[in-house]
């Protein structure tokens, strides 16, 4: 019942919107050209917040596909991403870009994939907990073939990637790139003699083939966009950008502290990272230039403007051109649409 309301409200909102005359042409969005781009992880399966993303004109979507969350996979995530893309070629002419936010190297518990009986050690591919305390978050051994079957080609005939493509998403946004880091995942390459970083660049080389030439729902334009974990650029920079098409990066000027789902928390955003850290930002900006050299950068800035303190705009305004990075400002929670301000109105 639930998901047939969202289908009512949506059908209504999208008979009301403005039309594309007949000779406007259609424009295919690519991550260059991207202006304005969103990302929410939280509340897509509630009406307000599934209205608020439709409703909403951006150029690339990062969201949250729902459907592989323990208890939702009925959710219509294919419904949602075409709904997307009717309303922007409606009103403006653009299909604009939809990626899937999928962690790639941690368990997260509330997965369609994850026993109750899992813990670090048991299965053994399961390494340890998250490093910086995010509940029921386990990072995980990822070229484990049990892993990379959940991930890619099927696990209890379903995969993260299967989800994603089946939903008619362009690509993914990919979270916990660094697992080559987290120390209990370096233990475990090292008990197995490998090397870790080797080892994601691997990962990701099967990810994209998967996506782009195996899977019987292939598409050959799949994008494959990367937060955070700079140093796997680094380590080879040619290997890097044949398989990667975006960079994101988060909190470089503004952070916030997790607050679970609470978007109205004070500590969700607006942080300065130059009084949490003195050498931050000019370590991220430095990096960021080189990375930018290559491939377009994307930064999610847990700022808003609130009581007077302008934080969103200044990064809006001034920070994010001066360095050429496409920004989106937001709080730490990621459960709905800022306003605070709009991102649309820079």
């Amino acid at each position: 019942m639930k998901h047939k309301l969202i289908l009512i409200v949506i059908f209504a909102a999208a008979l009301a919107a403005p039309k594309v005359g007949p000779a406007q042409k259609i424009r295919n969005m690519t991550l260059i050209e991207v202006k304005h781009w969103a990302y929410v992880l939280q509340g897509l399966e509630t009406p307000a917040v599934y209205r608020q993303v439709l409703s909403r004109p951006y150029d690339l979507y990062v969201l949250e596909p729902v459907l592989t969350e323990k208890g939702l996979r009925d959710f219509d995530a294919a419904g949602m991403v075409r709904r997307i893309r009717e309303h922007n070629l409606k009103t403006r002419g653009v299909n604009p870009l939809v990626l899937a936010y999928v962690n790639l190297g941690q368990a997260e518990k509330w997965r369609w994939y994850f026993d109750e009986s899992w813990r670090p050690g048991n299965p053994g591919w399961i390494a340890g907990e998250d490093p910086d305390g995010w509940q029921d978050n386990h990072s995980v051994a990822f070229w484990s073939p049990a892993w990379r079957r959940i991930m890619i080609s099927g696990y209890k005939g379903a995969s993260q990637l299967d989800a994603v493509l089946s939903a008619g998403f362009d690509g993914i946004f990919m979270d916990w790139v660094q697992a080559f880091s987290d120390p209990t995942v370096m233990k475990l390459a090292q008990e197995q003699n490998l090397d870790p970083k080797k080892a994601m660049f691997a990962f990701l080389e099967d990810i994209r083939k998967y996506a782009r030439r195996t899977s019987a729902k292939a598409r050959p334009d799949f994008l494959m966009i990367a937060q955070n974990a700079p140093e796997l650029f680094f380590a080879d920079p040619k290997r890097y950008t044949s398989v990667i098409d975006g960079f994101s990066a988060e909190s470089v000027w503004y952070t916030g502290s997790y607050t679970g789902s609470s978007w109205e928390h004070p500590l969700g955003y607006n942080l300065p990272m130059d009084k949490l850290d003195p050498d931050w930002q000019a370590a991220h900006l430095e990096y960021l230039a080189r990375i930018r050299e290559r491939l377009p950068v994307f930064i999610t800035e847990y700022a808003q403007d609130i009581n007077g303190v302008n934080y969103a705009s200044k990064v809006y305004r001034e920070l994010a051109p001066a360095h050429g990075f496409k920004a989106f400002c937001t709080r730490r929670s990621l459960a709905r649409l800022p306003d605070t301000p709009d991102p649309l109105d820079f």
